[in-house]
């Protein structure tokens, strides 16, 4: 029990931030996220902090919102830090190339055609002996069916392979991957401050019973439902959904209280569902 909760505290130096956006989401749960602050560790909190990290990983880490502290940390403790995002993703490409290419995963073989669905790069991070920190990051794109010849092509000859030199902005949280913003981006309000309340909406766990497109077809169901001369039995038969019991829900029971409840009958107002989508919710 203590190795597994030592190996899951790994990633707490990921979790704060000195000038970036704290991390959002859960994406710092992944396992690969460990094995880089394993390495990262040792490499670059030992001395003397030299060696190099390169790692071939879901590329989410490169921009994505969970990353913040981790970016943050690799841009202070590595003097060079190069990207070769292979894409490849289902989801935020459909693998397809700007052009329109098929761009399959680097993983795909002739086996294997689909490969994996995620997009991926390789990260090499780099600690000298100089110790000559930079904030600038060198990256490229490769995309398409050929991108493993050109990996192996570029194998030959590092030092010649060209990459865009990118400056991560502290305010956006230093993206690893090119991000174009408007010149005072970072002084806009944030969201948060625009909506300092926030909730999740709708419980849509009861839909098929609690909403419709048809007032009157709800309200039947509703009149239905609070009318205690009806037996469970019926309405279970009708509406399962309100009926069931699991969780901290116990259908029949609550049935009960609210049909000795005046004030639950006529609750039916008019609800922007979804975007665009107006409808009847009790």
């Amino acid at each position: 029990m203590g190795a597994l909760v030592a190996e899951r505290d790994l990633v707490d130096a990921y979790r704060e931030t000195k000038r970036a956006p704290r991390p959002q989401g859960q994406g710092l749960n992944d396992l690969y996220v460990r094995f880089f602050r394993m390495a990262e560790r040792k490499i670059a909190e030992m001395q003397p902090s030299q060696g190099v990290v390169c790692f071939i990983s879901n590329y989410s880490w490169l921009d994505g919102l969970s990353f913040t502290g981790r970016r943050e940390r690799f841009i202070e403790r590595f003097d060079r830090i190069d990207i070769d995002s292979l894409n490849g993703d289902k989801y935020r490409t459909g693998k397809v190339t700007p052009d329109g290419d098929p761009d399959p995963s680097i993983f795909s073989t002739e086996y294997n055609r689909e490969g994996i669905q995620v997009g991926t790069a390789i990260a090499t991070l780099v600690c000298t002996a100089a110790g000559e920190k930079t904030d600038t990051v060198r990256y490229r794109d490769l995309w398409g069916k050929g991108k493993l010849r050109e990996l192996e092509k570029d194998a030959e000859k590092v030092d010649a392979v060209e990459y865009e030199e990118l400056t991560p902005q502290a305010g956006i949280g230093y993206p690893l991957m090119p991000r174009a913003t408007a010149e005072r981006y970072v002084e806009w309000p944030k969201l948060t401050e625009l909506f300092p309340e926030s909730f999740p909406g709708v419980k849509t766990s009861r839909d098929d019973f609690l909403v419709d497109i048809d007032r009157d077809r709800l309200a039947e169901r509703i009149a239905r439902y609070l009318d205690p001369d009806v037996p469970d039995e019926e309405i279970e038969c009708a509406y399962p959904s309100v009926m069931t019991t699991g969780g901290r829900f116990d259908g029949p029971q609550i049935r009960r209280t609210l049909t000795r409840r005046e004030e639950s009958k006529g609750r039916i107002v008019r609800y922007c569902y979804r975007p665009f989508d107006l409808r009847w919710l009790h």
